[in-house]
């Protein structure tokens, strides 16, 4: 990883071709569209064995289609607040910009960026973080 105060963050909504390769992950981000949820509701009455939600989301305004049975990925994004928090108690700086670069002590293999970068920590933070869900 590399920090300079010279790194730019680069344009996450047009990341279609910057002649790195990506993990899978970060492929699907890349080319994924931004799409407002419209509603949410609990489906059960009872949650204490689990929660099953209906999800309503604006597929048009995107530029997308879903149709039944389709496979569906979200990627949610953390609140500011969140991120705010997180990145002070991890004493971070919101806008710093980092870039993610191969381990020159890696072994064989092609290195595939898990990110888009440089990012700032803001960005990160806030779209490639789960800073939410119960540490594993």
């Amino acid at each position: 990883m590399v920090v300079s105060s010279e790194l730019k963050e680069v344009d996450l909504n047009s990341l279609t071709n910057d002649n790195k390769e990506y993990d899978f992950q970060a492929k699907q981000y890349i080319t994924s569209s931004l799409a407002t949820i419209t509603s949410i509701r609990e489906l059960r009455q009872k949650t204490h064995d689990g929660s099953t939600i209906h999800i309503e989301i604006d597929c048009a305004s995107a530029g997308i289609s879903y149709k039944t049975a389709q496979n569906l990925a979200i990627y949610p994004e953390n609140s500011s607040e969140i991120v705010d928090k997180a990145a002070s108690i991890l004493g971070l700086n919101l806008d710093e910009v980092f870039e993610v670069t191969p381990n020159s002590d890696a072994g064989k293999g092609k290195f595939k960026h898990p990110i888009p970068s440089p990012v700032s920590v803001r960005t990160y933070l806030t779209r490639f973080c789960d800073l939410q869900s119960a540490l594993r």
